[in-house]
């Protein structure tokens, strides 16, 4: 297999339904991540990205009391850590959305 096909299967894009069946989690929290990467993105004027979603899963997560870590979802969306850090902040300042710590 060439490696720019390889690199392409490594970089697919995982829906928020994908990466939250890996955590068994239910589908309203699956439904409250869409709700907010899509709000995040009528907001913020951009388009969703992987990163947007991985967030808005953690956030979702978070809210409805299924805690899994940053790194975990990162996992699922084979993307770094630290981007879930950085796009949860900004989602949560711009909707609003305080955490307890």
């Amino acid at each position: 297999m060439p490696m720019e096909a390889a690199e392409m299967l490594l970089k697919r894009k995982v829906t928020i339904k994908e990466a939250a069946g890996t955590f068994y989690f239910s589908d309203k929290i699956v439904r409250c991540a869409e709700r907010i990467a899509n709000t995040f993105c009528k907001k913020a004027r951009i388009s969703r990205t992987m990163y947007i979603d991985a967030a808005s899963l953690y956030i979702a997560a978070f809210l409805n009391n299924d805690r899994v870590s940053q790194l975990d979802i990162a996992r699922a969306f084979n993307i770094s850590e630290p981007s879930v850090r950085k796009w949860y902040k900004k989602i949560a300042r711009v909707l609003g959305i305080e955490f307890p710590y």
